[in-house]
Parts: C-alpha cells; structure tokens; sequence
C-alpha cells in the first residue's frame, strides 16, 4: 500500500501506520462499518457453527441489494490460515442454509426475493496477502465455483482505515476468468438470452469492439479493479459491484443501482449526463430491485453512446 501524507503547519509529512491493535478490535470497526465499506448487512458476530464444524464465523452478513450470503474471516497477521477458515465455514453454509435464512429472518424480519447460496461470498481481511494467497485464491474462483476475496487493511493514527481489495490476475482479459464467481442480480437476464462470454468468442458479434473498448477504459483509467465473468454477463467489482455488463444481438448494456439516502448527490451529477443521451429510448431507469434506490439500464449501438457512458460511470467510481 503506497503512504498517507496530511499536511500540517504547511508541510506534508507521513501517516504513522499503527501496529498495536488485536484482531477483534479490526472486526469490530469493520462490523460496525459494514455498509459503509462494502455496502452489506451486519448479521452477526462470532456465529456458532454447531458440533461439526466446531467453530465460529467472524462476522456473517449479506448483501441485500443483491439477496446473497457473506462470511468475512480476520486476520491481524499475514497468514493463509485465514483462505482455508473461509472456505472451511462456506462449506458450513452451503450445508446449513435454514440456518442462515432463520438467522436473515430474525435480523431483517422479511426480504423480498430468493437468497442467492449458490452466489455466497467468501471475504477475507488480513494486513497483506502474499503470492501464494492470492494463486490459491485465483485457482478457488477460477475452478471451484467460489467467490473468494481478499482485502488488505492498514490502521493509521488520526482514526484513519483503509481497505485495499486485492488484484488476483491483473493480466487477465475477461474470457479468461473462471465461470460463475459472482453473479449480480441487480439486473435479470431475459429468458433466453446467449451468455456475454458465448457473444465474445463470435467474431460476427458486432459489438465486441465496444465491450473491449469498455473494458480497457475501466482497467486503464481506474485501480484495483477485478471484472468478473458470470454465467450470463460481467461484473466491474472494486470493494463492492460497480456495475454489470450484458450483451445482446442488437446492444450492449451497462446496468447499476444506485441507493438514494446514499447516492443521491451521484444521482444528480448522472442525471444531468443522460440529458444529453441520445436517443432517450435507449436509457431505462426504474426502481431498483433493492426497492430504496433506482436501478439504471444504458443501451449502447454506437461508439459516441460509449463515450457518454463513461462520464456516468466515471462520476460512480469518482464517489466510491
């Protein structure tokens, strides 16, 4: 992680990075912190897993704009300890899914919508991850149908916090990231409808050149961010999902939700892009699944159209 300067009396100096914390005190900031972070929903602390597995999550949650389960584990020390804990609980959870639904029951009394187990997350915290991680991670999402991510933090003086998600494959195209490891269903494909990746490997498809072109804007202009392959469409993800991308015969879309409590200044600011999109038809804003915000749908057939999508796009990132 590069330094944190503040500048005092005139002059920047240097953020002292502190070591002297324990990892309950890491969890516990994050927990309280979880929306904030990684926009999902505290469920609870240190869970029970019963006489079999013998152990306690850290911290269960769930991403309610999508309705899919997260186990986040801790680790104050570089240690791979922390992968093999992750993963050892996602197979708790794959086999124990009343009992995360009794627990969704009882925190969040009712959720609209079917949870997403097939979808779960696996979040892991430590102050660094070396090589060997993050192959073993590449190699779960990539052959184990997970979605395993890691995320590096840094405790500064001056109550300063800082998450870092992890790269796994900075050098990987889209075709080449394993199937399925995450899927956002912010946006539902239609009945039907070819995979994006199917449409890629079709030198006829004749909007190809545009989702490269898509996706060397966002790896090119923005940092640490991970483009996921789903079985339908692909995911932009930093810390949290930014947003989807979906192909179609006659267009190819980018789809995100915005909350409005939250994003309602980011809001404003992409509004005043989309006047100017033409033509209009091909912009759909309703309200978003998660039922507190508006989910937005850009239909792109031109070169021009890709050109405003990233001033939209760029106003998200510019706030994340």
């Amino acid at each position: 992680m590069g330094n944190l300067w503040k500048k005092k009396n005139g002059i920047f100096v240097k953020t002292k990075e502190l070591t002297g914390y324990i990892e309950k005190q890491i969890q516990n900031e994050i927990e309280q912190n979880l929306q904030s972070f990684l926009r999902l929903t505290f469920l609870d602390t240190e869970y029970v897993t019963g006489p079999y597995h013998k152990g306690r999550i850290d911290t269960l949650a769930i991403d309610r704009e999508n309705l899919i389960p997260v186990i986040i584990e801790y680790k104050k020390t570089s240690t791979t300890t922390v992968i093999n804990q992750g993963m050892f609980y996602l197979s708790w959870l794959r086999d124990h899914k009343g009992d995360f639904l009794i627990l969704v029951q009882k925190v969040l009394k009712k959720i609209d919508g079917k949870i997403r187990f097939d979808m779960a997350r696996v979040i892991c915290i430590a102050p660094s991850f070396d090589i060997k991680d993050k192959n073993m991670a590449l190699l779960l999402n990539t052959y184990h149908n997970t979605d395993l991510q890691l995320i590096e933090f840094t405790k500064y003086e001056g109550d300063i916090f800082q998450l870092s998600p992890v790269s796994l494959n900075e050098s990987s195209t889209p075709a080449e990231l394993g199937d399925e490891a995450i899927v956002d269903i912010r946006s539902q494909p239609e009945k039907h409808q070819k995979p994006t990746a199917t449409r890629l490997k079709d030198p006829n498809w004749k909007y190809k050149e545009l989702f490269e072109k898509l996706c060397s804007f966002v790896t090119t202009d923005w940092s640490d961010i991970e483009i996921k392959e789903t079985t339908e469409y692909f995911v932009v993800r930093k810390l949290t999902n930014i947003f989807s991308i979906l192909g179609y015969d006659d267009n190819m879309k980018i789809d995100f939700d915005l909350i409005t409590e939250r994003d309602g200044e980011i809001m404003s600011q992409i509004e005043k892009v989309l006047v100017d999109y033409e033509p209009k038809e091909l912009i759909t804003i309703r309200d978003s699944f998660y039922k507190k915000g508006k989910n937005y749908q850009i239909k792109i057939v031109e070169a021009n159209q890709l050109e405003k999508a990233f001033e939209v796009l760029q106003i998200i990132y510019n706030n994340l």
